[in-house]
């Protein structure tokens, strides 16, 4: 007999359904109620393991879409950490010999605003992760750090926008010298 057949259910079954199953043969079975007592000690035995079990059951699979959850909350996170890091002005220097916007660190003007390009489609998929984390994944451990990086990328949005903007002024007033 398999532990269902031995609580007395058929087919899928609750918490409800499996506690009331277990108090039915519990009664029908308990030695107290039972002239053998060795039978009834032995059956009750088979009842609570088959109880145990089939709880067990019950708690893994209501345990397994939270862990996928908070391992998909992660990984999510992680992407966005990835793509932050690569907005992030501890960065500006990789992009270029002294920095990106340190005097002499770029050949031409026309470098910069597609470094500064990069720096803002990078920023835009980190929010994007972010955003996911903090509307979708409000019980992570990873919540509060999205939501901090979704200002911070707000923040640099807005310095970034004004770069490239100084950028492009410029270029509209080489170009207007050189006519």
């Amino acid at each position: 007999m398999n532990d269902l057949q031995v609580l007395g259910i058929s087919g899928e079954y609750t918490l409800e359904s499996l506690k009331k199953a277990f108090r039915l043969k519990s009664k029908q079975l308990h030695p107290d109620k039972n002239t053998d007592s060795l039978s009834s000690h032995l059956a009750m035995i088979r009842v609570n393991q088959a109880y145990a079990n089939l709880s067990k059951m019950l708690n893994e699979k209501k345990e397994e879409p939270e862990l996928n959850r908070k391992d998909n909350a992660y990984s999510i996170y992680k992407a966005g950490i990835d793509k932050f890091q690569n907005i992030h002005p501890s960065k500006w220097k990789s992009y270029s010999k002294g920095g990106l916007f340190n005097a002499g660190s770029i050949e031409t003007n026309r470098e910069a605003p597609k470094i500064i390009q990069t720096l803002m489609d990078n920023m835009a998929e980190a929010y994007y992760k972010f955003s996911i984390i903090v509307n979708e994944y409000p019980q992570s451990c990873w919540y509060t750090d999205s939501k901090a990086k979704l200002k911070d990328i707000e923040k640099m949005t807005v310095r970034y926008v004004k770069i490239m903007n100084s950028y492009k002024s410029e270029e509209k007033s080489e170009k207007l010298k050189g006519q």
